[in-house]
């Protein structure tokens, strides 16, 4: 099942937007199935605070790299540019997120896409072990027996 709906702008750059900064568009598109999300995409258009941008640029809490190659984007709504000209680019080592920054009108674009979240191995049964098993590799319940004293004649003299 697909789905189209806004973007919690405070979740996609992990902080809220300052009053400054102006969303002019904000996307969100997800797929999901049975297990649950399987798919998402996200997408926003921001006219830039000086704070946001040095977050993001500088600040960089999503390790971004700056890169001169010119980019073209597919899939994108009608909004968002569909090539990078004009704009410095910044991306994730894993290409997953995208932002294009214009310092000279402030324009910030940013997108990221995602696999879903995967349901978690099931957990392992507990296993019952055998009551006489338990005991293995581990120390008696009892004490172990004192030697006595009066039998002397085992002892070396020549110690």
């Amino acid at each position: 099942m697909y789905t189209k709906n806004a973007v919690d702008v405070g979740g996609a750059f992990w902080r809220n937007p300052a009053t400054e900064d102006t969303i002019r568009q904000a996307e969100r598109r997800q797929w999901s199935g049975e297990s649950g999300v399987q798919r998402w995409d996200w997408f926003i258009g921001v006219d830039a605070s000086e704070s946001l941008s040095t977050y993001l640029l500088e600040q960089n809490p999503f390790q971004l790299t700056a890169t001169a190659e010119p980019q073209t984007f597919s899939e994108v709504p009608a909004w968002f540019p569909v090539t990078s000209a004009g704009f410095t680019i910044h991306q994730s080592l894993s290409g997953e997120m995208t932002v294009l920054f214009n310092s000279d009108t402030r324009q910030l674009y940013a997108k990221s896409n995602g696999y879903g979240f995967r349901p978690g191995a099931p957990e392992a049964q507990p296993s019952s072990i055998p009551q006489q098993d338990q005991n293995i590799g581990r120390l008696p319940n009892e004490s172990p027996p004192i030697p006595s004293d009066t039998s002397e004649s085992s002892v070396d003299s020549n110690l």
